[in-house]
């Protein structure tokens, strides 16, 4: 505890770094942990494995394209989640934030927003927006205190 009763927080930041071969089992892994979570970060059915491997290559192949960007999300060294940029339109004015982190380390999900919109200015966006259904109250608190702002159609928006 810190002084006046305030608890401490963790303030070891989440690491972001590129997918290697390595990871498949682990991304393998969270597709039976958390479906439902994943199909809200790309926002349809994942109805079996392939269909989950086959959103993944699209995004490999995106960011050879330089039209996305996808990292892992690493806590003390270990996985914990990911973050990507899509629908980069070559002006980078603006591209599409996604994030998913397992539920067992939610508790640094705005950490990781954060590295991940730190990425995105790094990268040279302007603006990065959010899509989050609006039945999803936890997430939609998150990106408010993580400084995205609705835009009316209950999706967000913060300037870079």
């Amino acid at each position: 505890m810190a002084a006046g009763g305030i608890l401490e927080t963790d303030v070891t930041a989440p690491v972001l770094r590129p997918f290697n071969a390595w990871d498949e089992a682990i991304v393998m892994s969270w597709l039976e942990k958390d479906k439902p979570g994943l199909e809200e970060v790309f926002g349809a059915p994942l109805p079996t494995k392939e269909a989950f491997v086959e959103i993944f290559a699209h995004l490999f192949e995106a960011q050879q394209e330089f039209k996305a960007r996808l990292l892992l999300v690493e806590y003390d060294g270990a996985p914990i989640g990911f973050v990507a940029v899509t629908e980069i339109p070559p002006n980078m004015d603006y591209a599409k934030g996604h994030i998913f982190i397992e539920p067992a380390h939610r508790r640094h999900s705005l950490a990781a927003i954060q590295a991940g919109v730190d990425e995105a200015k790094r990268m040279g966006l302007k603006a990065l927006f959010l899509t989050i259904f609006e039945t999803n109250r936890a997430a939609l608190l998150l990106v408010k205190r993580a400084g995205f702002q609705p835009t009316g159609v209950v999706t967000f928006k913060q300037e870079l």
